[in-house]
């Protein structure tokens, strides 16, 4: 499972699932089907398919504050230095993507191109 970084995406965008999503959008608002569709329908397709944009979004910002991160010197009251480095974990990630419980994104954590290749939009990035 490989981790991505902000700064590493293949579009120099750490905004670029976001990007996909709403062009992803914008095309089923313009697709035949949807003229088909009725109002109270297309308002619930923007809400779900908007709450994932959001979401991306606002992942995006943290995976960037992740990147920005600089390491500090930690020492415990006993007077011992902490060095150990928590490794990453997608559960998080994951249980969030699912809606499970109160569990949000770890920033910097995980594996954003695998997440956005199962939603479809991960080729771009």
């Amino acid at each position: 499972m490989s981790k991505s970084n902000p700064k590493t995406i293949a579009s120099d965008s750490p905004f670029c699932e976001a990007d996909a999503t709403m062009d992803r959008i914008k095309d089923r608002l313009t697709s035949p089907e949807a003229m088909r569709m009725t109002l109270s329908e297309i308002e619930r397709l923007v809400g779900t398919e908007g709450h994932e944009l959001l979401r991306e979004l606002v992942q995006a910002h943290v995976d960037l504050r992740a990147a920005q991160e600089q390491a500090v010197e930690v020492v415990g009251a006993d007077g011992v230095a902490r060095t150990q480095v928590r490794k990453s974990s997608t559960h998080r990630r994951d249980a969030a993507r699912r809606g499970h419980g109160d569990a949000e994104p770890v920033p910097g954590r995980g594996d954003r191109g695998a997440g956005a290749a199962r939603r479809g939009a991960g080729a771009a990035c």
